[in-house]
Formats: C-alpha cells, sequence, structure tokens
C-alpha cells in the first residue's frame, strides 16, 4: 500500500483502491498539477485520464430472417416475449455468454466432474441463444427473449451420451418446473426406461417435448420416402420438427417420417460458447460471440420459442392443446395437407394477426407437354423469392430440360411424394429423364430473398 500512501500524501482524492487489481488506483477531482506531479513521480507507471470510448457492434443486430417469416415479431409487438415461462435445453452444454441468461443449469452426464456451463461442442448454447436470446444492446434476440432457461448438460464435453443421462436431465427439470423441453438430438436405438421417462413427463407433468428431425435427408443409401427418424423423434406424443431454407424450401439434410410434426427455420446466427470454454482452459469465461447454427437442431429451438409465446398467451394449455396450436398455425408446403417432408407445414404466427399466403396450395398451371412443341408457363415470384409449383405430365418418356425465362432463379423437380428427384441453384436448368404418365411438380423460386417478379418456365421435349 505504499503507493496509496503516496497519493495520499499528495492529497490525492482516492475513489476505488481496486483491491483485486493491486497496481491499480482510481483518483477524481485532481487537477492539472497534481497530474504533472503524479507523471514524474517515478513510483507511478502511468497516468491515465478517463475517458469514454465507443465500441464496434454495441447496438443489437435486427432480429434474424426467421423472425420475420414465421411471425414471431407479431407475438412481440403485443407484448408476448415468453415471459415468466419455463423453458428447459437438453443438450451439450449451457456456456455463460453476455446474451443469456440461466434461470438454472445442471449436468446430468454420470460421475462428471465438469460444470454444467462446460460446451466444447457449442451445440447446447447455440440452440439456447436461438430460444433465448435478450433484447438488449447485444447481439441478436431470440423467439422468446425474457423466457426463464434451465439448461441441462449431458455429456461428458464429448458429444455423446447415453438414456441414463437424458433421464437424470428430464427428471431435473420436471423438479424445477418446466413444461417445455427442447430436444436437439437423436439415437438410432430406442430405450425402453428413457421412452417411460418422456412419457411419464407428458402425462403425468404436461410437459411438452420439441424434438428435431435430424439430418439424415442426404446421407446416400438411405430412402428418403420411409421413416428415417431417430429417437426421441420417432415418439408420437412429441413434437418433431424438420428444417427449411429461407426461401422455404425443405432442408436438403432434414429427416422425414410419419411422425413429423412442422417445419422451421435453419442457419440464423446465435450465441457461441468463449473460446476458453471451447478449448476446455476455463468454463467460467463469458462468451461475447455470434455464430451461424444449422440444420434441425437449428429448427426445433424455433419451434420451443413459439411453444413458450404459446404458454405466455394461454398458461393453463395443456402440452397436448399447445402441440395442437403450433401444428394447427401453419403454412402448408410440399404436398397438400399433411406430409412425411414438412409435415402440417412451416409454423407462423396465429391468424388473424398473420395471412399466410400458401403458395403450394393450388398449383399455378398444370403443363401438359405437347411432343411437337416447347411449351412455356408464366407464374409470379412473390416477395422474399417463395417458390411457386407448376404441375407437369410428360405424355412421352424421355430427357427433358427445364428452364426459367427472363428470371434468375432456382428449379426443382419432385414427384407426387415430394421426394426431390433434381435440382439446380446454380444457373436454374434441370435436365432430367421423365416417364410418360407420371405427374411431376416442378417447383420455381428465387435465389435469394431479394429476388421476385414474373417470370416464365420453359419446358423442352425429348428429341
Amino acid at each position: 500500500m505504499r503507493h496509496a500512501q503516496n497519493f495520499k500524501s499528495k492529497k490525492c482524492k482516492m475513489k476505488n483502491e481496486l483491491s483485486h487489481l493491486p497496481r491499480v488506483f482510481i483518483i477524481e477531482d485532481a487537477g492539472e498539477e497534481l497530474l504533472n506531479d503524479l507523471r514524474k513521480d517515478p513510483d507511478v507507471l502511468a497516468v491515465e485520464e478517463s475517458r469514454e470510448t465507443t465500441t464496434l457492434d454495441m447496438a443489437q443486430q435486427p432480429p434474424e430472417w426467421s423472425h420475420s417469416m414465421i411471425g414471431v415479431e407479431q407475438f412481440h409487438s403485443r407484448g408476448y416475449t415468453g415471459k415468466g415461462v419455463k423453458v428447459g435445453v437438453i443438450d451439450s452444454g449451457c456456456a455463460n455468454h453476455e446474451d443469456l441468461v440461466w434461470a438454472g443449469r445442471y449436468n446430468s452426464y454420470p460421475n462428471s466432474t465438469l460444470p454444467p456451463t462446460a460446451d466444447k461442442q457449442m451445440h447446447g448454447t447455440k440452440a439456447a441463444g436461438i430460444i433465448g436470446m435478450r433484447k438488449n444492446d447485444k447481439g441478436y434476440v431470440g423467439v422468446a427473449p425474457d423466457c426463464l432457461l434451465y439448461g441441462v448438460k449431458v455429456d461428458n464435453n464429448s458429444g455423446l451420451w447415453g438414456a441414463e443421462s437424458e433421464i437424470e436431465a428430464i427428471h431435473w427439470l420436471v423438479s424445477q418446473g418446466v413444461q417445455i423441453i427442447n430436444c436437439s438430438f437423436g439415437d438410432s436405438d430406442d430405450s425402453i426406461a428413457r421412452y417411460n421417462a418422456y412419457l411419464d413427463a407428458y402425462t403425468k407433468h404436461n410437459v411438452l417435448f420439441i424434438v428435431s428431425a435430424g439430418n439424415l435427408g442426404n446421407v446416400k443409401g438411405i430412402d428418403v420416402n420411409n421413416s428415417i427418424l431417430k429417437y426421441p423423434a420417432k415418439y408420437p406424443f412429441v413434437l418433431t420438427v424438420g428444417a427449411v431454407t429461407p426461401t422455404k424450401y425443405l432442408y436438403r439434410e432434414s429427416s422425414r417420417g410419419g411422425n413429423l410434426s412442422v417445419v422451421a427455420p435453419s442457419n440464423v446466427m446465435t450465441t457461441q460458447p468463449h473460446q476458453n470454454n471451447i478449448n476446455g482452459v476455463d468454463y467460467n469465461s463469458i462468451g461475447s460471440v455470434y455464430s451461424s447454427f444449422g440444420g434441425t437442431s437449428c429448427a426445433a429451438p424455433h419451434v420451443t420459442g413459439l411453444a413458450a409465446l404459446y404458454k405466455q398467451m394461454y398458461p393453463n394449455k395443456t402440452a397436448f392443446q399447445l402441440r395442437e396450436m403450433i401444428e394447427g398455425n401453419t403454412e402448408d408446403l410440399g404436398l397438400d395437407g399433411v406430409d412425411k417432408q414438412h409435415g402440417y407445414g412451416l409454423v407462423v404466427a396465429p391468424a388473424p394477426w398473420v395471412n399466410p399466403l400458401s403458395y403450394k396450395g393450388k398449383l399455378t398451371s398444370d403443363a401438359i407437354i405437347v411432343p411437337s412443341d416447347a411449351i412455356s408457363a408464366t407464374g409470379v415470384i412473390p416477395s422474399g423469392g417463395y417458390g411457386i409449383h407448376f404441375r407437369f405430365q410428360p405424355t412421352v418418356t424421355g430427357i427433358y430440360t427445364f428452364a426459367p425465362f427472363n428470371f434468375n432463379g432456382t428449379i426443382h423437380v419432385y414427384n407426387t411424394n415430394y421426394s426431390q428427384l433434381g435440382y439446380n441453384d446454380v444457373d436454374g436448368v434441370v435436365e432430367m429423364e421423365m416417364f410418360a404418365g407420371q405427374p411431376y411438380y416442378i417447383k420455381v423460386s428465387g435465389k435469394t430473398t431479394n429476388d421476385s417478379g414474373s417470370m416464365r418456365l420453359r419446358i423442352f421435349h425429348p428429341q
């Protein structure tokens, strides 16, 4: 404390001696004569005057595009932000971050010495951010920014865990009064004990589980027309979520199956753990980095956040009723009605707040090929780049060419099961073999959400 005594002898008024930073002192009401005196003192390393500084990216970024797509802003504008609703996240960890406030955290991995804040995989912290990033001057804003987040770490920093961890996680969350739980993971093998844990939480404690469908939709050797969902996504009482792109295309890797409930946006910015946490150096470091998060693991937290908004609106609704509300407020994509690729469709804010147009609903044109001619069909791509469909049924088997005319778009071709047969995201031209008498769906959309306007689809018959 010799330096402090020197300062006092120079008649410095101590504001804060900073006991945790013993080489630093804060003084106040110092005149220029005193400051010059201190600068000349051999025991003083430096004298710095207090000043305000401006940091980059201080203001919060605009809400992600996903909020506009599914109507999150409609909820927020009416005061529904998930306030008071307890939401659980079972995942790889729940790290400290400047944009997250945790109501409770727990590590359910057997005999683990790691704190629940450890998140080497980053997966849990990213999922939580989509749900609950705060509305402040930092980063982005979550779907339910005022919800009460409860995180459970179920792995040992490896990204792998067993049924025991999940069961213990569910038990702890139920003990905390949590009734909405996000599960962005899947297991190929089922467990009777795990199934019973999920079922008991649902039936006895009114817990709504919102589960990612998985990312096996583009894996070679897997028949995407059959169910490729994992557990717990296959359980009939959970709400299973697939993923779509900003232009409402089915995310190529999104798993499909008969138990798929809805689809939601993928690939948005969210919270990432501090690098010290990822490296295993310090699990208490507070992250300030934001990075992209994709796949159905990203889509499910969007729906979990929506569930929290609905729960705030209707606190007495049961898990079954919340699920009905979410599935009942959707925009139909793909085939008319419920299908294995999109479930009930894209989640949206409830009417009358939003009156979503169904860009699939009624086909724009029934184009029937004439063997001797090339034909064309016209349509208008809505703002947002969302696609329109043409139904096409060739009369001759052969190689057909599809090309957008006077529009910089993309083309995807589907069969009647809405399984993708071909696509071109570069110049929009698709060539593929088609069979006489078999109907196909040709979807034309913008390359980005900025593309819209009139277009013509040219269809060339086999030579």
